[in-house]
């Protein structure tokens, strides 16, 4: 409990909340090439642990999915949470006027997705779980507890995001708080083909790095190749974005679809520049 007699879910290394109606305890961490999550049930008396060595790997998901065996048949210590979707302000396209409260999900799945900030081309992903719009990849992880008028509240922070919808339809969101100031755009969902990633395969290089990635269409993923990291699979994200072991890729392209370079990013460094050969 905070001196100004506000709640929050972290203290002290660990995070208090629920999964599948469970009381739950636990920690994720990330360094280097290492990925870790400790995640304890103390009214089931389960605890797991996943220890990875793999950038690219998710031990959020895995922990969950080592549950979901344990727990299957397990009753709820609690219910469901409620779907809240917080009234819309003008020109808002999730709700109507009013307060809905108990809204079906598919309110909130109009702003699931990839979201991308313009500084970075890091990309934020928002996904429905449990019933509740949640912050899967990005800046900042983790549940988004309705405070009303298209505002949201980070679970375990003092960060709040607010829901704006710009003229062009797509929706943007405005994270302040303990995050500071950040702001991502709704991207459209892309799924490439694999005859559609055949215009990324070449050479790439950066002069500032001194540095040279060559891309490969191998089945139907986009893959790059280096001497020290190997064989790296590119998971899209939105048109032109892709992701892989910690640094996203946002490829730049002219007129017809010409591909002429791209930068990659990290949480730390932006935009680093490779430029096609």
């Amino acid at each position: 409990m905070l001196r100004d007699g506000r709640r929050i879910s972290y203290a002290a290394g660990l995070v208090h909340g629920r999964y599948r109606g469970h009381a739950t305890v636990g920690h994720g961490g990330a360094d280097a090439g290492y990925r870790s999550e400790f995640l304890r049930f103390p009214e089931q008396r389960l605890t797991i642990a996943v220890l990875c060595n793999e950038p690219s790997s998710d031990p959020d998901r895995l922990v969950r999915s080592v549950a979901d065996v344990y727990l299957d048949g397990a009753e709820s210590a609690a219910p469901e949470p409620l779907v809240s979707v917080p009234a819309g302000t003008a020109g808002s396209s999730l709700t109507g006027s009013g307060d809905v409260v108990g809204s079906p999900v598919a309110a909130l799945e109009k702003l699931t997705g990839f979201y991308r900030r313009e500084e970075s081309d890091l990309p934020l992903q928002l996904i429905v779980r449990e019933g509740a719009l949640t912050i899967l990849t990005g800046d900042a992880i983790g549940m988004l507890v309705p405070l009303g008028a298209d505002r949201f509240r980070l679970a375990g922070s003092s960060a709040v995001g607010t829901f704006t919808w710009p003229a062009e339809g797509s929706a943007a969101l405005q994270l302040t708080g303990s995050v500071g100031g950040r702001r991502y755009r709704q991207e459209p969902r892309w799924r490439p083909q694999a005859d559609e990633l055949t215009r990324f395969v070449g050479s790439y290089y950066s002069r500032e790095l001194g540095v040279q990635y060559s891309l490969t269409v191998q089945g139907s993923h986009l893959i790059l190749q280096h001497r020290r990291l190997g064989r790296q699979v590119l998971v899209p994200t939105y048109s032109g974005g892709f992701f892989t072991a910690g640094f996203y890729l946002a490829f730049t392209q002219g007129d017809g679809g010409a591909v002429y370079g791209f930068t990659i990013s990290t949480q730390r460094t932006w935009k680093v520049r490779f430029d096609r050969q």
